[in-house]
């Protein structure tokens, strides 16, 4: 090992930093368990809360089913293997679930933490902001290893760790590559530009976007998103917000298209207030958009079954789709075995990725049992990941907490329908 000589300036900032390390009792550690928790939240669909659950649960059964002897040889295994031995405990999975609407949910994991100390949060899923969850970490310094949110907070603290930026991440893809969108439409009138790249003489904006969404959802999220980032720009933005309860219907569509002919529609909705917009396109229409966009992450699958009215692209912030088909295979090749049905294809492989990665980075810990150093670890090692869920990459560095970082803009084929590639040079990074 090397040596070095170290001056008084030296030795001082190495105070410094000790200073900085937590030497007490790291909490949700005892001899022969460490404790994690996982949120669930009351107003996430009960499909993906059984989904989130079911994977964990079954990885912590297998983990402590002592497969190898780890309890024994934790207490009497060879002196030379202490180090890997004495370091084995038992994994105690805490289900934490959140009602109400999530400004009440800070005072309820104060409770949740209080009454039981956890070593990590992982997992996990709510809709919403995720912000009360964010703060609890940053304050209490409890790891957040990915939780499945569309919402998440920022990409600068240090103790949560989030798959993607979320509707935030897509909404920046769309207002970046507004001019590309709409120049791979079929229509001239799509391009706001002249032949020489200059803005048309005698418009103070340009095409009009009408942004369609439901009040208190990720849609109004993501509108709100897009109308900051447009707001410089020479985008005139409209937004259209859903207040009534059921799906809007076909004649909703209908005089939408009438009352805002050509414009940019963008389509905020979940499946369940798509589901009349596919037959909206029939018939004989009084006027149509020029351009519809979708999102995959707010819409799901549906966003590729939209009506033929006018040119579809979808943002998207997940691999495509063969890519993402041959990555799941070691998702159902676990699931199989275990009796486990696929259900959600996201949260399923959000929680395993959390759940596996959380399992290698405590065993690299050996008995350095540090917050800290696991989240180290995780950076270090994300990109080495067999494993990457639903996205194209996930890569992690200091001071990154976003591990998935770009969006495809998506097209249908112009020899397969079905098929979705990218436009332009957009994509995922």
């Amino acid at each position: 090992m090397p040596r070095y000589e170290m001056g008084d300036t030296d030795i001082e900032a190495l105070a410094a930093y000790l200073r900085t390390l937590n030497f007490q009792t790291t909490p949700g550690l005892t001899a022969t368990d460490l404790h994690f928790a996982t949120i669930v939240a009351r107003n996430a669909d009960e499909i993906d809360r059984r989904s989130v659950l079911e994977i964990l649960n079954r990885f912590v059964t297998d983990k402590n089913a002592g497969t190898r002897n780890e309890s024994k040889r934790a207490s009497r295994g060879a002196f030379y293997r202490d180090f890997m031995d004495d370091s084995y405990r038992k994994w105690r999975l805490h289900v934490w679930e959140l009602e109400g609407s999530p400004d009440t949910w800070s005072t309820q994991l104060e409770a949740l933490y209080a009454a039981q100390p956890v070593f990590a949060l992982m997992g996990g899923t709510g809709k919403g902001s995720w912000r009360p969850v964010h703060e609890f970490c940053q304050t209490n310094e409890v790891p957040c290893i990915f939780p499945i949110t569309d919402q998440p907070v920022t990409d600068e603290d240090f103790y949560s760790i989030y798959l993607s930026g979320g509707i935030a991440q897509a909404a920046r893809a769309v207002a970046e590559n507004m001019d590309l969108i709409l120049q791979t439409a079929d229509s001239p009138s799509f391009n706001p530009l002249d032949r020489n790249g200059a803005a048309s003489v005698g418009t103070e904006k340009k095409a009009r976007v009408v942004q369609v969404y439901r009040h208190g959802s990720a849609g109004g999220a993501m509108a709100k998103t897009i109308r900051t980032l447009l707001e410089d720009s020479e985008w005139s933005s409209h937004d259209h917000v859903i207040q009534d309860a059921g799906a809007p219907s076909v004649h909703f569509w209908r005089t939408l298209y009438a009352e805002q002919p050509n414009s940019i529609l963008f389509v905020w909705l979940s499946a369940e207030d798509m589901k009349n917009f596919a037959e909206s396109g029939s018939g004989g229409l009084t006027g149509r958009p020029e351009l519809v966009l979708l999102s995959e992450t707010i819409s799901g699958p549906d966003a590729f079954a939209s009506p033929q009215i006018a040119p579809t692209r979808v943002v998207s912030l997940f691999e495509l789709r063969e890519g993402r088909d041959r990555s799941l295979q070691r998702l159902r090749a676990w699931l199989k075995p275990r009796g486990l049905q696929p259900t959600n294809d996201r949260i399923q492989a959000d929680s395993y990725l959390a759940v596996t990665l959380m399992s290698s980075a405590v065993k690299h810990m050996r008995r350095n049992f540090s917050r800290e150093y696991m989240i180290e670890i995780i950076e270090h090692g994300l990109d080495n990941s067999v494993f990457r869920s639903v996205y194209p990459r996930l890569t992690l560095g200091p001071n990154q907490r976003f591990a998935s970082k770009g969006a495809y803009i998506l097209r249908p084929s112009d020899t397969d329908p079905e098929n979705w590639i990218p436009i332009g040079e957009t994509r995922a990074h």
